[in-house]
C-alpha cells in the first residue's frame, strides 16, 4: 500500500480487529496506546483532549520506518489546515459519541477542494487510518474514483465492506446480497443496515471517504451510459450523509468542484448539473475547504522545515524550488527524493543541485497540458497569458537574465482576465478559466478557499512556465502572444502596463503590443516609396546630452553616436523612437549626401468603436507653449497628437543638427496608425489640405536654437499627414503567418474606414 494512497475498508478494518484482538507487533503496540487515550476521555462530547490526540497519532504514525504500510508523513498544518483537521476530527468525535442521529442533525460534512498534488490524499488517509485506531462506532469506507470508476455508488461500498466487517468485527460470516434471505439493498438505507448485521451491532456509523468525487460528474455532456449510475452514485453520496451518524469527507481536484456540487443559476436557468438530475449537495449539507498549495517563501520553507528536517535549503533555494513547483507538495516531494538519492542513511541533504536541473529538464510536473503546447494550439491560453505579459513584463524578463529560476508566483484579478476572455470572444470566461486551472496552466487561489470577491485572483500554475509562453527562443508565440494583446484591447479590454518598457515582448502594455506586432511592416505605409529590406532591423534612436545616438547592430547593440557612416546604412528603414516624446518610430530618407528627410510615426491603440476627436489645433499649441510639457496635451484629438508629434520632431532636429552639422534634415511626413475610429481625426486633417507645418513657438519651447541658420527651412518645410483607422490597415501590415489566428477578429466587413491622407512622395 503506497503511503500516498488510501487504504481500502478491508484494509482499516483489519487493523482495528487486530487492535481490538491485541496487537501484533511492536507498531500496533504503539497505536493501541491512543486507543486507550481516546477511551479514557469518556463521554464528552466536544472533549478539548480529542484533537490533541489525533496529533499525537499522527506524529507516531511518521515515525514509523517510510516502508511500513501506515507510514503517515510528517504533519504540517498552517492556520488553514488546522482549522479543517480540528473541524473534521471534532465532527468524528461527535459523532462517535452517538450525539449525531439522523437527517434532522446530521450536517456539517465536508468537501476538500484544491488543485492536484496539495495533500488532499494525504489529509484523508490520515483521518481514515485514526479512525480505524482510535474509534469504535465510526467505520472507514473508503473509494477512489477516476475515469474508468466513476459510477461506484455507497450501496457498493457498503456491500463490499461487508464481509470483511463480519469476519472482523462480527465474528462470522455476512450473508451474501442475494443469496437465501439476503436481499439486495434497494438503497444506502438498506445498504447500512446489512452492514450494521454484519457486525452484530446497531452501534455502527459509517465514516465515508470519497477521493476524487468529481469524476463522477465527468462527460455528463456526451451520450453516456453511466449517466443514470453516475446520477444515483451522487444521489447515493447524499442520502447517506443523511443517515444515523454518517459523517462524509470528498475531494475533488476540479476547478470547478462547487459548481458541480452546489446548486447554481444564471440568467435564471438552473445549472446543467441539476438540470440533467445530479443531486444537490446544499451548503447545510456539504460544507467548502480548501487545501491549498504552498504559494509564498515563508509557507514553503516552514512546510520543508516540518516535512523533510534533513533537508538543507538556503532562501534562493527555496525561491528556485517555488518558481518550478508552485508549492504543490506532491512535486516538492519530488525533489525530495531526488535529492535524498544523492546521500546515504541519514546524512542530511543540502541544497537543489540534481533535483533543480531535473525541474529545469522536465516537462511533465504533474501538467495535463504542455505550457508551449497550449500555447502554441489554444486562442484562449494566449489570450490568458497575454495579460500576464502586460503587466509583469519587467518581472520575467530580469528572471530570464538570471541564472536561476526566482519568479514569485504571478497574480492578476480575476476580473481583468475574465474581461480580457470576453473581449476575445469567449462567451463564458469563468468555464475557460476553470478549464486551464483543471489542465494545470493557472492557479485559483481564493476559488478553492470559497472566497467570491472582487478581489479573486488568478495565478500562473507554475511561475517558471511564464518562460515557456514569452520564450525568445519561440519568436511565433511572441507574435501570437502580442496579437492577442492587440484583440482584446481592440475589443474591450487593456491589460495593465509593467513597470518599464523595452523591445522586448515582455515589456509591452497593450499600446506598446500593437507597435511591435506592426513594426516589421509598418514603414510600407509611412514610406511607400522606400525599397530597402528588410523595413525594420530593430535598430533604436534616441538624444543623450544632446547628441543623437543610434544601435550600432540590426536588433538592438549598444547606443552610439550617430556618424556618417552609420547613417548611411539607416537609409528607409524604421528606427524605434523609444522612450522619447511624440513619436513612436521614425524613418529618414536620404535625398542627397548631405541632406535627409525625416518621416514619423505615431501609433495609437484603443477600442474599435471609439473615437479621436478633432479639437483646436491652437488649443495644444497654447497648451503646450504654457505648460512647456506635452503632460497636457490629449491624445483623445487629433491637434494634441500633432502638436505631440511637432514636439517629437523639433527635439530631433535639434539633436540631429548638434550631432551631424552641415547636414540637412527636413520634416516631410507623419503617420497616424490607429485602431480607434478617426473620422473626425480626418475632417480636420482634410481642413488643413493634409498637411502641417512646424509652429514656431512650439519649435521655440521645444528647444530649436532661434537664429539657427537651418532653422527658416525646417519651420518652411511641409509635413504630410497620412492617417489609417479601423482595422485593415493592421490585416496589411501582420506577421507572416498570423492571419489564420486574426481572420475571427479582422473580417473584411470590420475593416474601418478607408486610409486617408496624401500620399507621401
Amino acid at each position: 500500500m503506497s503511503s500516498a494512497s488510501l487504504a481500502s475498508t478491508a484494509e482499516l478494518v483489519d487493523l482495528r480487529a487486530r487492535l481490538v484482538r491485541g496487537p501484533t507487533d511492536e507498531y500496533e503496540d504503539g497505536m493501541q496506546r491512543f486507543r486507550r487515550d481516546i477511551a479514557a476521555l469518556g463521554p464528552d462530547p466536544a472533549h478539548p483532549r480529542v484533537v490533541a490526540v489525533f496529533w499525537d497519532l499522527w506524529a507516531f504514525m511518521s515515525s514509523l520506518p517510510e516502508a511500513h504500510s501506515w507510514n503517515l508523513p510528517p504533519l504540517y498544518v498552517d492556520a488553514a489546515l488546522r482549522g479543517l483537521l480540528e473541524n473534521a476530527v471534532q465532527s468524528l468525535w461527535l459523532r462517535e459519541q452517538g450525539h449525531v442521529h439522523g437527517s434532522t442533525d446530521n450536517v456539517g460534512h465536508m468537501v476538500l477542494g484544491g488543485i492536484e498534488g496539495t495533500g488532499k490524499t494525504t489529509l484523508l488517509r490520515a483521518l481514515s487510518i485514526g479512525v480505524a485506531v482510535l474509534l469504535t462506532r465510526m467505520l472507514p469506507v473508503t473509494h477512489t474514483y477516476d475515469a474508468a470508476r466513476c459510477d461506484s455508488s455507497p450501496v457498493d461500498m457498503l456491500l463490499a465492506a461487508a464481509p470483511a466487517v463480519a469476519s472482523a468485527l462480527g465474528g462470522g460470516a455476512a450473508p451474501v446480497a442475494g443469496a437465501g434471505g439476503a436481499l439486495a439493498p434497494a438503497n444506502v438505507a438498506e445498504a447500512l443496515g446489512q452492514l450494521r448485521d454484519a457486525a452484530g451491532t446497531r452501534d455502527l456509523d459509517v465514516f465515508l471517504v470519497l477521493d476524487e468525487f468529481q469524476h463522477v460528474f465527468d462527460g455528463f455532456e456526451s451520450a453516456s451510459t453511466d449517466l443514470r449510475r453516475r446520477i444515483v452514485a451522487a444521489a447515493d453520496v447524499a442520502a447517506i450523509s443523511r443517515l444515523g451518524g454518517t459523517f462524509g469527507v470528498v475531494t475533488g481536484s476540479s476547478a470547478d468542484l462547487r459548481t458541480r456540487l452546489f446548486r447554481s443559476s444564471t440568467d435564471g436557468k438552473m445549472d446543467k448539473w441539476r438540470a440533467v438530475g445530479f443531486p444537490d449537495f446544499n451548503g447545510s449539507l456539504y460544507e467548502m475547504f480548501a487545501v491549498p498549495a504552498l504559494r509564498t517563501v515563508d509557507s514553503l520553507q516552514a512546510f520543508i522545515t516540518r516535512r523533510y528536517p534533513r533537508w538543507d535549503l538556503s532562501d534562493v533555494d527555496v525561491q528556485v524550488l517555488l518558481a518550478h513547483t508552485g508549492g504543490i507538495g506532491r512535486l516538492v516531494h519530488r525533489a525530495w527524493m531526488k535529492m535524498r538519492t544523492t546521500v546515504e542513511g541519514s546524512a542530511r541533504v543540502r541544497g537543489l543541485g540534481e533535483a533543480e536541473a531535473a525541474l529545469d529538464a522536465s516537462r511533465e510536473h504533474l501538467r495535463r497540458m504542455d505550457p508551449g503546447d497550449a500555447f502554441d494550439n489554444r486562442s484562449d491560453v494566449r489570450v490568458v497569458m497575454a495579460q500576464f505579459a502586460l503587466r509583469y513584463s519587467a518581472e520575467i524578463r530580469r528572471d530570464a537574465a538570471h541564472p536561476r529560476r526566482l519568479l514569485p508566483c504571478l497574480s492578476l484579478p480575476y476580473v481583468t482576465v475574465a474581461a480580457a476572455l470576453k473581449a476575445a470572444g469567449f462567451p463564458h470566461p469563468p468555464g475557460v478559466i476553470n478549464e486551464l486551472v483543471d489542465l494545470s496552466l493557472l492557479y485559483l487561489p481564493e476559488v478553492h478557499g470559497g472566497i467570491r470577491s472582487a478581489d479573486r485572483q488568478v495565478q500562473i500554475a507554475r511561475p517558471v512556465d511564464a518562460h515557456a509562453y514569452y520564450g525568445a527562443e519561440a519568436p511565433r508565440r511572441r507574435d501570437l502572444l502580442l496579437l492577442a494583446a492587440v484583440q482584446c484591447m481592440v475589443h474591450g479590454i487593456a491589460g495593465e502596463p509593467g513597470e518599464e518598457m523595452d523591445d522586448d515582448l515582455t515589456h509591452v502594455n497593450a499600446g506598446n503590443a500593437l507597435e511591435q506586432l506592426v513594426r516589421p511592416r509598418i514603414r510600407d505605409l509611412i514610406l511607400p516609396t522606400a525599397a530597402v529590406r528588410p523595413s525594420f532591423t530593430g535598430r533604436r534612436i534616441a538624444i543623450e546630452a544632446g547628441q543623437l545616438l543610434v544601435s550600432t547592430a540590426a536588433g538592438g547593440g549598444a547606443m552610439q553616436r550617430l556618424s556618417p557612416a552609420l547613417l548611411a546604412r539607416l537609409d528607409g528603414i524604421l528606427l524605434v523612437w523609444k522612450r522619447e516624446i511624440g513619436l513612436d518610430g521614425v524613418v529618414l530618407r536620404r535625398v542627397r549626401a548631405d541632406a535627409w528627410q525625416l518621416y514619423g510615426w505615431q501609433s495609437k491603440g484603443g477600442h474599435r468603436d471609439v473615437s479621436i476627436g478633432g479639437g483646436k489645433l491652437s488649443t495644444s499649441v497654447d497648451k503646450y507653449v504654457e505648460d512647456g510639457t506635452v503632460g497636457g496635451l490629449d491624445d483623445a484629438y487629433i491637434h494634441g497628437i500633432l502638436v505631440k508629434a511637432q514636439v517629437g520632431m523639433c527635439k530631433l532636429l535639434a539633436a540631429w543638427h548638434a550631432t551631424l552639422p552641415g547636414t540637412s534634415l527636413l520634416p516631410a511626413g507623419l503617420t497616424l496608425t490607429t485602431t480607434k475610429k478617426a473620422e473626425l481625426a480626418r475632417s480636420e486633417i482634410g481642413k488643413m489640405r493634409h498637411r502641417m507645418r512646424l509652429n514656431s513657438d512650439v519649435a521655440r519651447v521645444a528647444g530649436l536654437p532661434a537664429g539657427a541658420p537651418w532653422l527658416p527651412g525646417v519651420l518652411e518645410a511641409r509635413i504630410d499627414l497620412v492617417v489609417h483607422d479601423g482595422l485593415e490597415w493592421l490585416r496589411r501590415c501582420l506577421p507572416d503567418g498570423l492571419m489564420i489566428e486574426a481572420t475571427d477578429w479582422i473580417a473584411d466587413d470590420d475593416a474601418g474606414s478607408p486610409t486617408s491622407g496624401c500620399a507621401v512622395m
